[in-house]
């Protein structure tokens, strides 16, 4: 499991080595499901799971894939935020050709 950073200038230099990861992964033509679906003021925060303040968790997809998206969101409960230290990123696809 990977530690969150201990002091302001770790914490930092990890928020941009995330971004720089993140962008490399959009820039390879993924799609950030979470962002496609939500409203861009929608923050997705997914960690730590008893008061969510960091966006850490995502669900990518090709842009093939991204079409049959219909929901992405946060799952935010008791249960998980006593099952983990992350909330869960929950997606919704639809199959082609199942005849909905």
């Amino acid at each position: 499991m990977l530690a969150l950073p201990r002091g302001p200038v770790q914490w930092l230099m990890s928020r941009i080595v995330r971004r720089r990861v993140i962008q490399a992964v959009l820039a390879e033509g993924y799609v950030d499901l979470f962002r496609r679906l939500n409203a861009p003021s929608t923050p997705g925060y997914t960690s730590p799971a008893d008061d969510p303040g960091l966006r850490i968790d995502y669900v990518f997809a090709t842009p093939d894939l991204a079409e049959r998206c219909s929901r992405c969101e946060v799952f935010i409960s008791g249960l998980t935020r006593r099952a983990s230290d992350h909330c869960p990123v929950v997606c919704e696809f639809s199959i082609e050709g199942d005849g909905s």
